[in-house]
């Protein structure tokens, strides 16, 4: 699952010593289950994402998604409320979004809590919810463009952690 995820990340840079970080920890959570599923655009819209401002080592400077966190839609409708800000304080980010709003459709990864266990306590999404593990820039650049809509379909591996069930 992590080699397929990793495969077209381009390599061991940017964001991805954090993805592997996160992938490692949500496998040991879920001990080494994980659960290949298709979302639909709506729930692909409804994914949690942690906060997010950017990379500031890369020069960004711009939050674009707050804490507690928010789905892809409502990060989605953010990023194209401050677009023209964002490509100009947070141009390693802008890039990779919209880069992303027209690549095809790749794997992501989910898990069916908090990544970050200490932020569990700040986040209370809805029951049921699935929340972001690799794939930020790829889904709001999807929904930003318009393409996570009735027949798109997302495939993701989700961290089937004990007692959690993908409805």
């Amino acid at each position: 699952m992590k080699a397929e995820l990793l495969a077209g990340r381009g390599g061991p840079t940017g964001s991805w010593p954090w993805t592997v970080r996160l992938l490692d920890a949500a496998d040991r959570r879920a001990a080494g289950h994980w659960r290949v599923v298709t979302i639909d655009a709506a729930r692909a819209l409804s994914v949690w994402l942690p906060s997010h401002a950017g990379e500031p080592c890369q020069g960004d400077r711009l939050t674009l998604v707050t804490e507690p966190g928010a789905t892809v839609a409502d990060a989605a409708a953010a990023f194209a409320r401050i677009e023209a800000a964002y490509a100009e304080d947070n141009r390693s980010c802008w890039s990779r979004i919209t880069r992303a709003a027209g690549e095809p459709f790749s794997p992501i990864a989910l898990c069916r809590e908090p990544a970050d266990p200490a932020g569990a306590a700040k986040t209370r999404p809805p029951e049921g919810t699935l929340f972001h593990l690799d794939g930020f820039h790829r889904l709001v650049g999807w929904a930003w463009a318009g393409r996570l809509v009735p027949g798109a379909a997302v495939r993701a591996f989700v961290a089937d952690t004990a007692g959690s069930r993908l409805s």
